[in-house]
């Protein structure tokens, strides 16, 4: 019976573990899925427009495509003009259930695993990167299958322990590498890919050869468990990766009866068109029409049906209508010069002003603040001066009404607005403009139109500087109407001064001087972002500078200033410039401290994923030369420190790390080399700082991590806590050599004292109405020739 109970406590016990283990490893898995994962990875995706109804269906039917699915392999590419529609099928495909089943087959016995992932030019920069496009088809792979995030991560799996580190490039690309190899688990992979041609390497411009994301590719898929689909333009680099294989399709050539099934709905739907149609029989012709006219491209319907419409609307005739279409040209980028031009010529400076401030805004902006570009033509300080009683003022509704109606005249059909009136979607800003397309918006920018126009003009217009003004304004709004400020808005603001401060920041980080009518242009964005300071004034004014520090106790408490926001936005500029003002301001008292916040980089927009820039390296060195005590307690009930928090972040389980390595090492060096507290090191025994261990407060290589960078830093590091150390010890040494100086002359006078009589018939010591007798002077002289004797010495060793 005895045996048989302790079998059952052992089962019991085991099957404990064994839930304790699996609950650990689901965690686990957790934390690296959180580390992969960005905020925009799946914006592009759903910011595409759905198929119009029976659209694209063919290409799930009897087509190369559907056989392909079912049975195919390698690489099916999609290939299309601008504006063809090669996101919406790409789109179609990625949610049909059709697709699925038909994958299924090829798939066979094994799980199917469907990934994708949207290229978008306009977007961040992991919205246009290998990088970007990795890390979401492993995100979603992952998430499908979390077992095998052990097998293509497994030195991440081991740190179970300690806070995931960013994952680097190299880590990427061997987990992708591994994917096809991994033979433990019966899986087949199809990944969708839209928009290649918009790699950009997560630059700003790209002027490459694609080699890198097209070998990438082409490499996956020379494994029979992975085939992709993948759509981009008829580029030439393109053609020749992929025009070799009978994989493939020329999209304009196959939608002519989705572009009819597309204008036949959108005529017949419209009210004014079918009065126009059953008076006239002619207008039938126009779906054939246009049809020809479209050569494939969805865009270019949308645009000449957007205008028979309008036509139509006011009233238009079949001959005024045919006149539209005749005069429309058929390419897309000699179309929106048409457009432009059909535009009325008093118009034309402030259309340039809105289709600059679009393109260059970092995403789609509220309708409310193109109004507040009429005001900066009056008067260029509106958004400093608008107070909240100004604010309290405006009629928001009827402006944003009188606002569409001027962007639809002055920009015609190149931009959307997407509005819902009531109140507080114009505040919150779901009332927004876009261009009506991607490709319009890279006609603007790839091209000097805009500029051309603007000089022809002669138009003297900043679109940075408008769209910080335009961005205070519309928080002082949000503040007035008492809506919490979004945090979107108010780093959108900072995001835009970054920009035009980059012109004078190289890429280490050292600022360049400025010219007189660049300084100037500096100076208004500063000014702009003093403006910003004020306008928090809507219940916590410091809500920018609370946050709460994941894992740990600490939360901090005080007002964030908008000097710390800039630091942690990498104003590197904007900061010098206060602290070369204001010294004070490095020691203040009140919440995190300035070189707390520049060692804290933003928590999200993506910036997370890649590192700290140079500005904030160099933010650091900043404030620690102005005067920042690495060691200097907080406000805080924990009494924290800049340096400790530091240590604290870098090596708390849990906490997403911000920074690589090299960033990390350059940090590190900054702050012992100002003078932060080694000794807190020693209690950090075995806990890692990226690549490297702490051990016995000094550094050591992590054996898995044995890379030249790593051996470098722990040399370097250990040099300097050495010197450190030594400076301490001389330090602590003219501390003891005081010391002894204020005991010997202390012992001197207090034995002169007693030796002389002088302490006789003092009050506050006991038997002292005589004179001490000889042998007691004696005995006084012997106790005091030993400190004599080791004060001599000290004070000889002084110099």
């Amino acid at each position: 019976m005895q045996e048989k109970a302790e079998e059952d406590i052992t089962s019991v016990l085991s099957l404990v573990n064994a839930i304790r283990d699996e609950a650990a490893d689901v965690q686990n898995q957790q934390k690296i899925l959180k580390s992969l994962r960005y905020p925009e990875m799946e914006v592009r995706h759903k910011s595409i427009k759905a198929a119009h109804a029976k659209t694209f269906e063919w290409i799930l039917d009897d087509h190369t495509f559907a056989k392909w699915l079912e049975n195919g392999e390698g690489i099916y590419w999609i290939r299309g003009k601008a504006g063809s529609g090669k996101s919406t099928i790409m789109r179609f495909l990625v949610e049909n259930s059709k697709t699925s089943k038909l994958l299924s087959a090829w798939a066979g016995q094994r799980k199917l695993v469907l990934a994708s992932y949207f290229f978008w030019k306009s977007g961040t920069s992991m919205q246009k990167s290998l990088n970007g496009l990795l890390r979401t088809l492993l995100f979603q792979v992952l998430r499908q299958i979390p077992p095998l995030i052990e097998k293509l991560f497994p030195l991440k799996w081991k740190e179970r322990d300690l806070s995931i580190d960013p994952f680097s490039d190299d880590e990427i690309i061997r987990a992708i590498k591994a994917l096809p190899l991994e033979t433990s688990l019966p899986i087949r992979f199809c990944f969708f890919i839209d928009g290649l041609d918009e790699y950009t390497m997560g630059a700003e411009r790209y002027y490459g050869d694609f080699q890198e994301p097209t070998q990438m590719l082409k490499a996956l898929c020379a494994s029979s468990v992975i085939k992709i689909c993948v759509s981009s333009r008829p580029w030439t680099p393109f053609e020749r990766a992929f025009g070799s294989s009978p994989n493939k399709l020329q999209l304009e050539n196959l939608t002519r009866s989705d572009i009819r099934a597309f204008v036949v709905d959108k005529l017949e739907c419209d009210r004014h068109f079918r009065e126009l149609a059953s008076v006239d029989s002619r207008c039938k012709i126009f779906c054939e029409e246009i049809v020809l006219k479209a050569q494939g491209v969805f865009l270019w319907v949308y645009l000449v049906i957007q205008s028979l419409l309008n036509g139509a609307s006011a009233l238009d005739d079949f001959d005024d209508l045919q006149r539209r279409l005749d005069s429309t040209p058929a390419d897309l980028e000699d179309y929106f010069k048409h457009m432009l031009q059909t535009i009325e010529p008093a118009y034309w400076e402030q259309t340039a002003h809105i289709l600059q401030v679009t393109a260059d805004a970092r995403s789609p902006l509220p309708l409310l603040v193109y109004d507040f570009l009429d005001h900066e033509k009056q008067n260029p300080n509106y958004a400093i001066k608008l107070s909240a009683s100004d604010a309290l003022d405006l009629d928001i509704e009827k402006i944003v009404k009188k606002t569409k109606i001027r962007l639809d005249a002055r920009c015609r059909d190149l931009l959307e607005v997407y509005y819902d009136f009531t109140f507080d979607s114009v505040l919150f800003g779901s009332c927004y403009v876009q261009f009506s397309h991607r490709t319009v918006r890279d006609f603007f920018m790839e091209t000097d139109f805009l500029v051309e126009l603007m000089k022809t003009h002669q138009v003297d217009f900043d679109s940075l500087i408008s769209l910080c003004r335009m961005m205070l304004a519309f928080v002082k709004v949000l503040d007035a109407y008492r809506r919490p400020i979004l945090l979107g808005w108010f780093y959108h603001l900072m995001e835009y001064v970054r920009s035009i401060e980059k012109e004078f920041i190289e890429k280490d980080g050292s600022t360049m001087r400025p010219s007189s009518i660049n300084a100037s242009r500096l100076s208004i964005a500063h000014e702009l972002l003093d403006g910003l300071d004020l306008a928090g004034t809507y219940g916590d004014r410091h809500e920018w500078g609370v946050v709460h520090l994941k894992g740990t106790e600490y939360r901090e408490h005080g007002p964030g200033t908008m000097l710390a926001c800039a630091v942690e936005e990498g104003l590197l500029l904007y900061v010098k410039a206060k602290l070369d003002t204001n010294l004070q301001s490095v020691g203040q008292r009140t919440g995190r401290s300035l070189l707390d916040c520049a060692l804290r980089p933003p928590s999200d927009k993506s910036q997370y994923q890649t590192g700290l820039k140079p500005a904030s390296i160099a933010l650091v060195d900043l404030i620690l030369s102005k005067g920042a005590d690495p060691n200097e307690e907080m406000d805080t009930p924990e009494g924290a420190t800049p340096w400790s928090l530091f240590l604290m972040r870098c090596t708390i389980r849990d906490y997403p790390r911000t920074f690589h390595d090299a960033e990390l090492y350059q940090i590190l060096h900054l702050m012992i080399s100002y003078g932060a507290d080694w000794r807190l090191l020693r209690g950090l025994n075995g806990r890692r700082l990226g690549h490297i261990v702490i051990q016995d407060g000094q550094f050591m290589v992590h054996d898995s991590y044995d890379t030249e960078l790593s051996t470098q830093a722990v040399t370097s590091l250990n040099a300097l806590l050495a010197s450190k150390r030594s400076e301490d010890d001389v330090l602590s040494l003219w501390q003891t050599r005081a010391w002894l100086l204020f005991l010997f002359v202390l012992e001197c006078v207090v034995t002169y004292l007693h030796l002389f009589g002088y302490l006789e018939g003092c009050s506050g010591i006991e038997d002292t109405s005589t004179q001490l007798s000889k042998s007691q002077q004696v005995v006084f002289i012997l106790l005091a020739l030993p400190w004599v004797k080791l004060t001599w010495h000290e004070l000889k060793g002084l110099y």
